[in-house]
């Protein structure tokens, strides 16, 4: 097998494990918008159309939905050709945050490896003004002077209060992750330092969230294998010798005082 083809399949494999946790992620919003774990009754609820009946008069389900509740299968954004929803559209008629799960950019960041000036301009555009304002001057206009103002802002702390929604530690992540898949960045001590320290304080509200619950740690230590790598070991002013990685954030982790 040559470099090529190497790289081919690690990035084969790196999508799928990307559309797992994108699926589960997605598949646990639902259900805990409506209250309801059974894949079965889930896509009898929104994929009616879906369920079939079998000789004896008995709903048969496609199983499609166990495949998203595993992560074996990536739900399907927009339409049909036949114009009947598919079940992300189909599923954000009952539960608008998965739709902001499933549509978030940081599956886009960590499926890609490098990000370029102009990538960056137009991410940061898809952020509320509230998280925005930790990186760029909202008053620019002018690519050049957003991305300067973001230069400028890289590694500054932020800041995620208990009463903040979880949506926005899933943000200050997401753009946290995009700086580090930046070369421009890649040997700056004192970015990367600030940059892990940001990190850190998205980890705990994200453990306890709905979307990413019952597989933060698998995502985290996908995350620490692929992105960020050692920068916890290197650059988090935790000294703990016996605890490695993400894991020696633990005890700063803040949770928030409610759960969505």
């Amino acid at each position: 097998m040559n470099i090529e083809d190497v790289k081919k399949q690690r990035e084969k494999s790196t999508k799928s494990e990307v559309a797992k946790f994108q699926a589960i992620s997605w598949f646990n919003t639902v259900a805990k918008s409506l209250a309801c774990s059974s894949p079965n009754q889930l896509e009898k609820l929104i994929q009616p159309e879906s369920i079939k009946k079998d000789l004896d008069g008995n709903n048969v389900s496609t199983k499609a939905w166990h495949r998203y509740r595993n992560g074996t299968r990536l739900p399907s954004d927009g339409f049909r050709p036949n114009g009947i929803a598919g079940p992300v559209v189909a599923a954000g008629k009952w539960s608008l945050n998965s739709l902001t799960i499933y549509r978030h950019p940081i599956w886009n960041i960590m499926r890609n490896e490098k990000f370029e000036f102009r990538d960056t301009v137009k991410l940061l555009d898809y952020f509320d003004p509230f998280v925005r304002r930790y990186y760029i001057d909202l008053e620019s206009k002018d690519q050049n002077d957003i991305f300067e103002s973001f230069v400028q802002n890289v590694g500054l702390p932020i800041w995620i209060d208990r009463d903040d929604d979880m949506i926005r530690s899933l943000d200050h992540l997401c753009i946290n992750l995009m700086i580090l898949r930046m070369d421009m960045f890649a040997y700056d001590k004192n970015v990367l330092k600030g940059v892990v320290e940001n990190i850190a304080k998205t980890l705990g509200p994200l453990s306890v969230s709905p979307w990413i619950e019952p597989i933060y740690e698998e995502m985290y230590d996908w995350l620490e294998n692929n992105v960020w790598k050692d920068i916890f070991d290197k650059y988090y002013f935790e000294n703990s010798q016996s605890i490695k990685g993400w894991r020696k954030s633990r005890w700063q982790w803040i949770y928030p005082n409610y759960r969505l």
